[in-house]
Formats: C-alpha cells, sequence, structure tokens
C-alpha cells in the first residue's frame, strides 16, 4: 500500500520489477491495505499483460502503525498464486502477546517470507533483522555459486551456507548478541517489556485525550502515539513543539496523516521508564499552556 515502507519499492526495483502502489483505506481508525483494493489491482494489471507475483504486506507501518490484516488476503494468495512478504520489522514482537495470536496464526498460514527487526521493538539493537522463508530453495535457487577452489558445503538446516541464501558472501556475526538477549530476558521478560511500552502509550493517549490543546491525530497502535494541535494545522509549530521536547531531552519526530502535521511518539525504549512518560507529559502540557511557547524559541 502507500503506506509501506520505502524499502518495499527499493527492494523492487533492485529484483527488476514493477512495484503497483495500492492506496490504503482508513478502516477502524486507521489506513491499510483493501483486499477488494487489491483483487481489484490484481484483475487490471492482467488484463494489461501483467503478471502479478508478490503481494507485500505490512503488519505495523511506520507512519502510523497500522496493519494490513493477513486473513483478509488468504484467499487471493492462493487463487493467485502469490509470494506473500510480511514487512513486520517493528510489530512482529507483538505476537508473543496472547491478544495477537490470531495474526501470528494468519501469517503462518499466508506468509512465504516474514521479516522482524531485533532493533526496534525486541531490545537487540541495531543491525540485528529476522528473515523466515517458508522454503529457504526460493533463496538458494537464485543466489547458490560455487566454484572449484570452494571447501564442499553442506546447506542444512542446522548447518545453513548464507552465501547461498543472499547475495553478500559473508556476514557479521550477530547470533550470540541475540541469543544473550532471549537468555537473560526470557520470554516472560521481554513480554513485560512489550506490555510495559502499550502501558505507556495508552497512558500518554488518555492525557492527549484529557487535553483541550491536543488530540490523537490516528488510532495508532502499540508504543505509536500519534498527536496534533486540535485548533491548529501548522507545520511550523509542530516542528516547534518537535524542538522544545528535544531541547527537555525527549526525541520526538514531525510527520504528517491526512495532509495534516502530527508529532510521533514512539515508545518502547528499553530504558524509557513510567516517570519518562510523564516527563514527556508535563513539557507538552507546559507547552501547550505557556502564551509564548513556539514563537521562534
Amino acid at each position: 500500500s502507500d503506506q509501506a515502507h520505502f524499502s518495499g519499492p527499493k527492494a523492487c526495483r533492485v529484483a527488476g520489477m514493477r512495484p503497483r502502489v495500492i492506496k490504503a483505506r482508513k478502516i477502524d481508525g486507521n489506513y491499510r491495505l483493501s483486499a477488494e483494493d487489491v483483487q481489484s489491482a490484481i484483475q487490471e494489471d492482467k488484463a494489461n499483460g501483467l503478471v502479478p507475483t508478490v503481494l507485500f504486506l505490512t503488519y505495523g507501518t511506520t507512519n502510523t502503525c497500522s496493519f494490513d490484516r493477513p486473513a483478509d488476503f488468504e484467499s487471493i494468495a492462493r487463487e493467485e498464486n502469490l509470494w506473500v512478504h510480511v514487512d513486520a520489522a517493528y510489530a512482529g514482537p507483538a505476537w508473543m502477546l496472547p491478544e495477537f495470536k490470531k495474526d501470528s496464526e494468519a501469517v503462518g498460514r499466508i506468509a512465504t517470507s516474514v521479516n522482524v527487526g531485533g532493533a526496534k521493538w525486541f531490545l537487540c539493537g541495531f543491525d540485528s533483522c529476522f528473515l523466515w522463508v517458508r522454503d529457504r530453495r526460493f533463496l538458494t535457487d537464485v543466489h547458490s555459486a560455487t566454484d572449484i577452489f570452494m571447501a564442499p558445503g553442506n546447506d542444512d538446516i542446522y548447518s545453513p551456507e548464507f552465501k547461498d541464501w543472499s547475495i553478500p558472501l559473508g556476514r557479521r556475526f550477530r547470533a550470540l548478541r541475540i541469543w544473550m538477549v532471549i537468555e537473560y530476558f526470557g520470554t516472560d521478560g521481554i513480554k513485560a517489556f512489550l506490555r510495559r511500552a502499550l502501558d505507556q502509550a495508552d497512558f500518554l493517549r488518555g492525557k492527549i485525550a484529557e487535553h483541550p490543546a491536543y488530540e490523537v491525530a490516528i488510532d495508532s497502535g502499540l508504543g505509536l502515539v500519534c498527536v496534533r494541535f486540535a485548533n491548529e494545522n501548522s507545520t511550523e509549530r509542530v516542528g516547534d513543539l518537535s524542538r522544545h521536547l528535544q531541547d527537555a531531552g525527549f526525541l520526538c519526530y514531525p510527520s504528517q496523516v491526512e495532509g495534516k502535521p502530527m508529532l510521533r511518539v514512539a515508545l518502547g525504549g528499553s530504558a524509557t521508564r513510567e516517570d519518562d512518560v510523564e516527563g514527556l507529559w508535563k513539557e507538552m502540557n507546559s507547552f501547550a499552556t505557556t502564551p509564548e511557547a513556539g514563537q521562534g524559541a
């Protein structure tokens, strides 16, 4: 959809494919891909002599944390024999929580490949991203390469020959760091970390809903809170708020949704505590109630 991360169209260009970007619909308070629109686009492409090949779904979009519902696309994927990639870079870890189990089960049924970012919401730090593929032969049939001077390889599930899985011939060792995170926190610890971020985001949304100067810009999910001024539509004003918060030690980036400026507050840092969120709200409240706030300061 037009809400997907820009890495999707970029990957299409690298692969020599033509991306078809479909405008997301506002459904249940946020923007997501409609199965009806996908089906219509497929039929139109076929009529124009094109061959639909890949369906790119996003589970937790970057701008507003919306969700393409995997279960909605099962019949389309099966009937059209599509490769279904699910980009769950941010929201994938939520599948550990019971309220997201149905979504994870649907992904398990439909997805040909899934990626989850370890750095975004899984405590593993930058440069850790997990890719699952239903059949690794889809990768090795394309990328496999060797020569007479190479030691014989034995690509099996416990000893994969990763040079035959992707373009790079080598990669850095990251497994120990990821193992240490899982070993230290355990599944209960990671679930508690995720739950804390959800609670912090709900706390902030509640404060925003009660304040006359602010409003929730869109029904974002998980740890992302999208806020804008209730009676203003000023990009400069939102930028001033962002700079005010940054001066106070809180990094929140401006963006837009529905053509209107907003501020994205992404909660879920490993060191973020409840008093941090309370301090953030204190600064937001101060900015909104001080007459000279945001006047180019």
